[in-house]
């Protein structure tokens, strides 16, 4: 990590005219204007915490009143080690979650949404702390991610990412990061495992006068299962909060991300069934991704009389090198690709009384300015020919704007309505040194996103939902041609789903139950076809997208106690979670085949034994997917099915201190965990994992 990074983007950053720390400055001396203090003190004593807006409380509050698929995953309760970000997942029934094969690339959709992007994400919106961390044109990266200083992650699937900011079919997923407040003291964790694993990760978190204040730093390699699949990564999480009063506080933030690995290649079925942890025929010496992320922002939160509000201001900077060297007609390139992004924006909620009625106003307005440049070769290059090289300049912006009304019409009874507008521009300036010469367009899409919804809570227990919505998507570069010039078939139309939901929610002592049931039609859906020998490209298709979300917690000791048996014993849970993922074609040649990426259905489960004093727990985990993916439009090829076991287990030695261990694919499942999508060769497996086996110690002070 070098001084000289840090210096040159602090000095981008001031050269914007969108600082963070100048937005801080100006929020700072409204706040002080406005009297903070003078906010009225009974709504802060009946809440713990009122003023952060993301904890794990207000976590809680926020998905019981969605008036359709929300959840909390709460990363202390999850079993096992946490590497990739795809494990963060496994129990939750809305994200469909994949490795690529390099521990830090992660495949994840919610419904579908961007499920055919190879490398990057799109099709939701992804936060950090209430933060959106998409690129101007809507990609995102997970490596930005580090697990070890995440503390709970909300997932807001389909219409009830609107507030948050998700116009997509997805809808949104906020990492909540910890803090000086949720994560006080000292911790380390020491880790090794098979083929060379090690990690290593130092937190410390507390409050000093008005500030609080939290520092994580995180060290992982690996040399991977397969042939050219090691990697390396380190992550540093950093923020602090001035309480400006009981009922307001900025928190400053801080992440940086450095993420290196090489790149292993796709098998054919022979390949795979010969020796899955070889690297692809197709991948030289030389391949590999490399990722580095820089993110630095501010965001206010204020707490008023029956409301909370917050704003925000942010800069991220992404570096990506890429370099591919395959085939027989070698397609040398090599990607450097620079992402700058400037954000800002305001969300919150109000309660007010109107006509005898209680009402809840959410609104979220937000912009995104941002520009990137990818350097490199051409494409296509015969063997002893030199590459050409070739500048692609872009710039985007993102602005959108949503308002939605909850209304009690009747005790119990809720009615949801929202709409709001999104804007997205598109501007692309490429600079070839070869005889596809240059080329220059620009596209503005603009699209209304609307939500009809109902919640009816009989019980505390229980809640009854529907609702129907509209989202709107317009296409990242990667999905574009060279052009974006309508003319030359380079321009996308935006992607638009109406969906339609219901379901139910139930929790009570002993069970906590989630099921919903939609259908999305999509229209110009960005598609991936094939249109040369292993050679894809993105097109609009309409697109029907189905399905069932479910998942079940039971508390087995707690069911035993009420029917009179003994409560002393350990804790027992089995948790469930179930995904039924109908996406299919609706027009052209493949009418009605499924669209390749996703498994129809996937089932995850888990018994945890708990002790009641907390000195030791253990759990066994299964992943199963029962059918495989398809991996053409044609439908002509299909992966197997599998089913992968884990077993984890962990004990308290003494105060602040406790060993772990565990061991992933217990039986050493041969499975296929990602497909490259539409290949005309047999060249598509992405193989998962071997057994691996791992063992840690945790301290904490």
């Amino acid at each position: 990590m070098k001084l000289s990074f840090f210096t040159s983007h602090f000095t981008q950053v001031a050269a914007t005219g969108y600082t963070a720390g100048g937005l801080v400055l100006l929020t700072s001396s409204v706040l002080a204007q406005s009297d903070i203090d003078s906010l009225d003190s009974s709504v802060v004593n009946a809440q713990s915490n009122p003023v952060e807006i993301d904890s794990l409380d207000s976590a809680i509050e926020r998905v019981s009143n969605q008036s359709g698929a929300a959840s909390i995953i709460e990363v202390e309760g999850l079993s096992g080690r946490i590497v990739a970000p795809e494990q963060l997942f496994q129990l939750n029934p809305q994200v469909f979650a994949r490795s690529r094969g390099l521990a830090n690339d992660t495949r994840i959709s919610i419904r579908g949404s961007g499920i055919q992007r190879a490398f990057g994400d799109r099709g939701l919106t992804l936060l950090i702390d209430g933060i959106p961390a998409n690129d101007a044109d809507g990609s995102f990266y997970f490596r930005a991610i580090d697990p070890l200083t995440t503390n709970h992650v909300e997932v807001f699937a389909g219409a009830n990412g609107l507030a948050h900011g998700g116009a997509q079919l997805g809808g949104a997923v906020n990492i909540v990061q910890k803090n000086g407040i949720t994560d006080p003291g000292a911790k380390s964790q020491f880790e090794v495992g098979s083929n060379s694993t090690y990690r290593t990760h130092l937190s410390y978190g507390g409050e000093r006068g008005l500030w609080d204040y939290f520092f994580g730093y995180s060290y992982a390699e690996s040399d991977g299962y397969r042939e050219r699949q090691g990697w390396d990564s380190q992550h540093i999480t950093a923020n602090a909060g001035y309480h400006w009063s009981d009922a307001a506080v900025t928190r400053f933030y801080l992440l940086h991300n450095e993420s290196d690995g090489e790149l292993t290649g796709s098998l054919s079925p022979s390949e795979f069934a010969a020796d899955s942890s070889q690297a692809g025929a197709n991948i030289t010496d030389d391949a590999d991704r490399d990722l580095t992320t820089f993110r630095i922002g501010q965001r206010t939160q204020l707490l008023t009389d029956g409301g909370k509000w917050s704003f925000y201001s942010n800069y991220q900077y992404l570096d990506f090198d890429h370099l591919i060297n395959e085939g027989v007609f070698r397609f040398n390139r090599l990607i450097d690709y620079e992402a700058y992004d400037v954000q800002v924006g305001l969300r919150g909620s109000q309660q007010y009384q109107w006509a005898g009625v209680k009402h809840t106003v959410n609104t979220s307005l937000s912009a995104n300015i941002g520009s990137n440049e990818e350097r490199g070769f051409t494409g296509f290059v015969t063997p002893g020919n030199a590459a050409q090289d070739i500048v692609r300049d872009n710039r985007a912006s993102n602005v959108q704007f949503y308002l939605e009304n909850d209304s009690e019409v009747y005790k119990n009874h809720h009615f949801i309505v929202g709409a709001g507008y999104v804007s997205s521009y598109r501007e692309v300036d490429i600079d070839a040194g070869d005889e596809t010469g240059d080329s220059s367009g620009s596209l503005t899409d603009d699209g209304v996103i609307y939500r009809v919804g109902y919640l009816y809570k009989p019980t505390d227990d229980f809640q009854i939902f529907s609702n129907y919505s509209q989202s709107f998507e317009s296409s990242p570069f990667a999905e574009v041609g060279v052009s974006l010039d309508p003319a030359s078939g380079g321009a996308l139309d935006p992607q638009i789903a109406r969906t339609f939901e219901v379901g139910t929610r139930y929790a009570n002592d002993w069970a906590d139950f989630t099921l919903s049931l939609y259908r999305a039609d999509v229209s110009d859906e960005f598609v991936d076809e094939e249109i040369a020998t292993n050679f894809t490209t993105t097109t609009n298709l309409d697109t029907v997208h189905q399905g069932i979300e479910a998942s079940l917690t039971i508390d087995i000791s707690e069911v035993v106690s009420q029917l009179g048996g003994g409560s002393n014993g350990p804790k027992l849970y089995f948790d469930q979670s179930y995904q039924f993922n109908d996406f299919k074609i609706d027009e052209g040649l493949n009418d009605r085949n499924r669209l390749p990426g996703v498994s129809r259905q996937v089932y995850a489960g888990r018994i945890r034994l708990e002790d009641r004093d907390k000195r030791w727990s253990a759990s066994l985990s299964a992943d199963w997917l029962p059918e495989g993916y398809v991996v053409d439009n044609a439908n002509t090829t299909e992966s197997d099915g599998f089913v992968v076991w884990k077993l984890a287990a962990e004990v308290k030695l003494a105060q602040g201190v406790s060993f772990y261990a565990g061991v992933d694919n217990l039986f050493d499942e041969e499975y296929v965990t990602t497909v490259s999508i539409n290949p005309s060769s047999d060249v598509f497996i992405n193989p998962g994992d071997e057994r691996t086996v791992y063992a840690g110690m945790k301290f904490a002070w």
